[in-house]
């Protein structure tokens, strides 16, 4: 397989933040793919400096980005302005590539000139190399934007999900780094909802590409704590309130910044959920002035179309926040409650 291209067509983005221990498993699984080495190059960020692991990088030709602190935005938009490829896949330094999956990614970009959006399913696996998916529930399909918004949302959370599974069309997405410069989360909700705001064309792989990893110490996954664990339910909420705290600020930033009517509505519903449980995992009771963030929550999840459990999980949960405080929940009840309807829909 040959490119005519001076240039290497496929850009690999790795970013790896306060974390060390992962970052070369996680380029290691991009060195060795299948595809011509001709046909792309790696770009490592990190905010570290390690004498062995910036010698290994070197050795192996990647190029380093040394980024010393700032949003996650800020920091996927340094290595997009330094990326030579036409085209940029994304990595989390705690993530794995498949071998074949820079081969999957030239093919479909190379045919397919009108794509600017990619997503793969993952394998999701645990530390010690247990797959905990066997199923996958995307379809592989080319599709025109609009056409995803007549979609549930399972099926639009399916085509967001890790950004270690997403790949863009770098000129497309140069008018938007404005915007994302200033995210703080969800640059995987960003990239889909960029290619949402116009007519474009997405292209969904029901291939698994991309080793999603469950580490016991991720920073990506937060699980909720057993009654055996040594740290507090007090703790654990305020982690999660710290995490929903950055997640509505984002999609805040989202919902101001794009245009499309229809994307917006989808925006609107996550800024909605997020509030909402940024209040829930904050000790904060709805006041007055918040209780139509509840409202239009409750008569969104209503409308949409996904599973009655779903819906009876977030409605219960939300309503118990609504009425009460945090101290007057005297086990892991509701906890266990709302976190089961986040695994049900929240990606």
């Amino acid at each position: 397989m040959k490119d005519s291209y001076s240039q290497p067509f496929i850009t690999v983005f790795i970013g790896a933040y306060n974390r060390k221990d992962y970052l070369i498993k996680a380029v290691n699984s991009v060195l060795n793919q299948t595809v011509d080495k001709n046909l792309y190059e790696v770009i490592v960020s990190k905010n570290f400096i390690d004498d062995k692991i910036d010698k290994y990088l070197e050795e192996n030709g990647c190029r380093i980005i040394f980024f010393e602190r700032g949003l996650v935005g800020e920091q996927i938009v340094s290595g997009v302005k330094e990326a030579k490829g036409k085209i940029i896949a994304f990595l989390d330094d705690d993530d794995l590539f498949l071998p074949n999956k820079l081969e999957r990614i030239y093919d479909v970009f190379s045919k397919n000139d009108e794509i600017v959006y990619y997503h793969n399913e993952q394998l999701i696996a645990t530390e010690d190399g247990k797959i905990l998916n066997k199923k996958y529930s995307a379809t592989t399909k080319k599709y025109s934007s609009d056409q995803f918004f007549n979609m549930d949302h399972t099926k639009l959370n399916n085509a967001i999900f890790n950004l270690s599974s997403i790949v863009i069309r770098k000129d497309y997405y140069l008018k938007y780094l404005n915007i994302l410069k200033n995210m703080p989360s969800h640059p995987d909700d960003f990239f889909f909802f960029a290619a949402l705001n116009e007519k474009t064309h997405i292209f969904i792989d029901q291939l698994p590409l991309t080793i999603y990893l469950r580490y016991n110490n991720s920073q990506s996954y937060a699980s909720i704590p057993s009654n055996n664990d040594t740290f507090s339910l007090k703790k654990y909420m305020e982690n999660r309130s710290s995490i929903f705290s950055i997640y509505y600020k984002s999609s805040e930033k989202m919902y101001h910044a794009f245009t499309n009517p229809k994307l917006l509505k989808i925006i609107e519903f996550r800024l909605y959920r997020e509030y909402i449980q940024y209040c829930y995992y904050s000790n904060v009771k709805l006041k007055k002035r918040n209780v139509k963030y509840y409202l239009k929550l409750i008569i969104r999840i209503l409308k949409i179309k996904d599973s009655l459990k779903y819906k009876f999980l977030v409605f219960v949960g939300s309503t118990f926040m609504f009425i009460f405080s945090f101290n007057q929940f005297k086990s892991l009840t509701l906890e266990k409650l709302i976190t089961e309807a986040e695994n049900i829909y929240i990606t």
